[in-house]
């Protein structure tokens, strides 16, 4: 089996567009790869990465422009016209903390290969889900309110991912074995 690693944050519109294609190597690979999420803080605080670092091309709106416009020249994407305009997370790390929660309820593991089939399954069309929640609906996916709405009836429960993401705040430097 080959594991991929796969890093992105779930407010770039480059790992939204190639999500696609993500879904579709693992649909045609399902038994021959391993896809891992890694999530890394491009977003983690929108209002320096977009209000100020595109002051000049006015902010916000210029960035939801700038968006705009390269998801134009992807014919797989379905960008909300709300998209950095009107929908302005504060921080992709609460969607972030919440899908790692979400694994970690799932029981997937961080090293070799994940029997979990389904599982992990479950996780994937959540991490995809939360991404179009965004790019797609122009949900906030910074707050958790947003992001417990998209846990599918047969993953783990609201309560369970809360109670994971309670215990590992509180104890950041060893592992939680809440449910």
């Amino acid at each position: 089996m080959v594991i991929i690693d796969y890093f992105s944050d779930v407010l770039c519109v480059w790992a939204y567009s190639g999500q696609v294609r993500l879904d579709e190597l693992q649909k045609e690979f399902a038994d021959d790869i391993l896809v891992r999420h890694r999530f890394m803080p491009l977003f983690a605080d929108t209002r320096t990465r977009v209000d100020k670092a595109w002051e000049d091309k006015g902010g916000y709106a210029g960035f939801g422009a700038h968006v705009q416009e390269l998801c134009a020249q992807w014919p797989h994407t379905r960008l909300h016209p709300g998209v950095w305009t009107d929908c302005r997370p504060s921080s992709c790390t609460s969607a972030h903390v919440f899908l790692r929660a979400v694994s970690l309820c799932l029981g997937l593991e961080e090293t070799g290969a994940d029997p979990q089939r389904e599982a992990r399954a479950v996780f994937d069309r959540l991490v995809s889900a939360t991404r179009k929640a965004f790019f797609e609906q122009a949900l906030d996916v910074s707050r958790l309110s947003v992001l417990l709405e998209l846990l599918p009836a047969t993953g783990p429960t609201a309560a369970s991912v809360k109670a994971k993401i309670d215990c590992c705040l509180a104890s950041c430097s060893s592992p939680c074995s809440a449910a």
